[in-house]
């Protein structure tokens, strides 16, 4: 699953987290958000649900897919 690494960080900035304080709400590695922050790659069905359940919210909201729909439909 691609994530949408600027959906994840503007929702992490706007709950006012760090990435250090949003890694251990997740339970993930700094090292993964950073990557699914940059783009670097594909992540699991669980990473994709730790990180959408940290951010309360479902997975596919924050999936490249589902961004990328949501911004064609406001253009």
């Amino acid at each position: 699953m691609k994530l949408d690494g600027m959906k994840v960080q503007s929702e992490i900035v706007r709950r006012r987290l760090t990435i250090t304080d949003f890694a251990k709400k997740a339970g993930l590695p700094t090292s993964t958000l950073y990557r699914v922050i940059n783009g670097d790659g594909r992540s699991n069905t669980r990473t994709a649900g730790k990180i959408a359940a940290a951010l309360q919210m479902n997975p596919t909201e924050i999936s490249y897919s589902y961004s990328a729909q949501i911004k064609e439909e406001n253009l």
